[in-house]
């Protein structure tokens, strides 16, 4: 439950797309030809990779500072993590290059330290961070301190987000007070945006968790599963207890989980409730991108979250989560 995790074995094995998107290639990016801002991103993203693993030194009336980072803007569905999974596996060819989820990374600084986390993570040529996001103070002051380290080192940095690069941390805390911050980190990328709608289709998305059948059948189709239940202390414990650097690597250790009984997420204390929603946007964020397989029942799926989680300044990272949990449940009914 509680897995021990070297930096070295992390850094060196486990920093690479999950099962999902193992294999993408740029190659197998369907832009959709009714936005052409995709064709373009596919592009930039595949030359930006490819300068990297066989750069060309320019004229020297026309050297310019390089760009350090690529930072891919655009809604859900529109195909930003296939192509950073594609950057990734271009790259690892010939130089190294690492792939992070946003908040493992912000646990894993947090854990080293960031002058620490910054020795670890020079070693790379090319760091791609999937779901970029600013949701407090203390995430801005340690990723701009960190990417402040890395990136004037030779280190590289692709990464996606829905949030435009000039709107980090609205309306998730009083961003006036980190302008400096923000804009540093704004102006250490290239902003590429991508358009389109979800290509996944999933406005007609599943608005239910599996049924008392459905799971049944589920459960027979997989083995070496474990079961996680809401009505004892199982998610709680993997949601508050497991350190979010660690959750990738025990997830890996088992065959499908299942969450039993899920409810909506509240608690008395406000604080205690967004901990451990958050934690599970995590969680599911983590199921999804390793394509362990996985089994809800409970709630219909738009009762998970309060209405407020929704509308404030997390909107939309709960919403991505709740697709996330619906193409889930479609794939394992």
């Amino acid at each position: 439950m509680h897995p021990a995790i070297s930096v070295l074995d992390l850094t060196l094995r486990d920093l690479h797309p999950g099962r999902r998107f193992t294999g993408v290639t740029f190659a197998g990016y369907r832009a959709n030809s009714e936005f052409p801002s995709q064709q373009a991103a596919a592009h930039r993203v595949q030359a930006f990779v490819q300068g990297l693993t066989h750069p060309v030194r320019p004229a020297f009336w026309r050297q310019r500072p390089p760009v350090r980072g690529l930072y891919l803007d655009g809604g859900f569905g529109v195909g930003k993590t296939h192509l950073l999974a594609s950057a990734w596996a271009l790259a690892a060819q010939d130089i190294p290059a690492g792939y992070v989820h946003f908040q493992e990374l912000t646990s894993l600084i947090g854990r080293l330290g960031s002058a620490r986390a910054a020795q670890v993570f020079a070693q790379f040529r090319l760091l791609c961070i999937d779901e970029f996001e600013l949701d407090d103070p203390g995430n801005t002051h340690l990723i701009g301190t960190f990417l402040g380290r890395i990136m004037p080192g030779g280190v590289h940095v692709i990464t996606t987000s829905n949030t435009p690069p000039g709107s980090l941390g609205e309306g998730r805390f009083n961003a006036a007070l980190f302008s400096e911050t923000l804009h540093a980190l704004a102006a250490r990328f290239e902003a590429v945006r991508i358009d389109g709608p979800d290509y996944r289709g999933r406005e007609q998305a599943r608005q239910t968790l599996l049924s008392a059948a459905e799971y049944l059948a589920w459960r027979q189709r997989h083995e070496g599963v474990h079961v996680l239940s809401w009505s004892g202390t199982e998610l709680a414990d993997v949601l508050l207890r497991v350190h979010p650097a660690d959750v990738g690597r025990w997830l890996g250790g088992v065959g499908g989980v299942a969450v039993t009984d899920l409810r909506t997420f509240t608690h008395p204390d406000k604080l205690l409730r967004e901990q451990g929603a958050i934690r599970f946007v995590h969680f599911v964020d983590r199921l999804y991108d390793m394509g362990v397989p996985a089994a809800f029942t409970g709630v219909p799926i738009a009762e998970i979250f309060e209405d407020s989680y929704r509308t404030a300044g997390f909107g939309r990272k709960y919403s991505r989560c709740l697709l996330r949990v619906a193409e889930l449940m479609t794939e394992a009914s």
